[in-house]
């Protein structure tokens, strides 16, 4: 299935621990914030999503002023292999790893339902979210520093889908966000490579048949005319109001 993840060129130095065990064993949930709602057809849609450790979980905890990088207590197996993009080809090319020197948080995003077109603008275009500037307003992109607590959630914004003109009235919906867990290091000549090491946990985990999506019912936007009709009927409703009072 087609997807896309939100990824930065130049990183500087993540470091990953993972508190207790040798090789972490994280118990993670994603779900969507408000799954359902109404909105008409020139709002921006935004999809919020909540990533919680179960009670048992380890934690999950960045912190980039720790050095060396602990290799043993991420998730799973490291990755012999990371990818660098060759400017001379203008290609990503594959490359061992001689030094793993960090790790980050990416999310993504898979196309499904009907707000895209199979990852194409559509109705709508899709927009990761990635200023963290705002704390009302987090995101879960690359960050230098994250500590998650076994039991403790963390809310943050994912992106928004940005309507076209061309949207209809209707139902729109998709299925599949998540957030994965990456290393960065260097080859033997000293190209940045990045390799995901583990899907952290994603909102559809039984697929599409098995999970609650995310949809918002699309009306369509009054007519200036509808807008001058309606506030005559307010203003109609007051004067009756203020005879009934006399």
């Amino acid at each position: 299935m087609p997807y896309s993840r939100f990824l930065r060129n130049s990183l500087g130095t993540a470091v990953f621990l993972l508190a207790g065990a040798a090789q972490a064993d994280l118990q993670a949930t994603l779900a969507f914030d408000q799954p359902t709602g109404t909105v008409d057809a020139t709002q921006n849609i935004e999809v919020w999503l909540t990533l919680s450790l179960d009670t048992q979980s380890d934690p999950l905890l960045f912190d980039s002023s720790v050095s060396p990088f602990p290799t043993a207590s991420l998730p799973g197996p490291l990755p012999t292999e990371g990818q660098w993009f060759n400017p001379a080809t203008q290609m990503s090319e594959s490359a061992p790893f001689a030094v793993v020197d960090g790790a980050f948080l990416n999310t993504y995003y898979i196309c499904s339902g009907n707000f895209t077109a199979v990852c194409a603008p559509g109705a709508y275009e899709f927009k990761f979210h990635t200023d963290d500037s705002n704390p009302a307003r987090p995101s879960l992109v690359i960050q230098s520093s994250f500590l998650l607590l076994p039991g403790q959630s963390h809310r943050f914004l994912f992106g928004s889908f940005l309507p076209s003109a061309s949207v209809q009235p209707g139902v729109y919906s998709f299925y599949k966000a998540g957030v994965a867990l990456s290393i960065t290091g260097l080859d033997a000549l000293g190209n940045s490579l990045t390799a995901e090491v583990a899907d952290i946990a994603n909102t559809c985990p039984g697929g599409e048949d098995n999970c609650a999506g995310f949809s918002r019912t699309v009306t369509a936007v009054p007519e200036p005319g509808t807008y001058g009709l309606m506030a005559l009927g307010v203003l109609g409703l007051a004067a009756v109001t203020r005879r009934r009072q006399a």
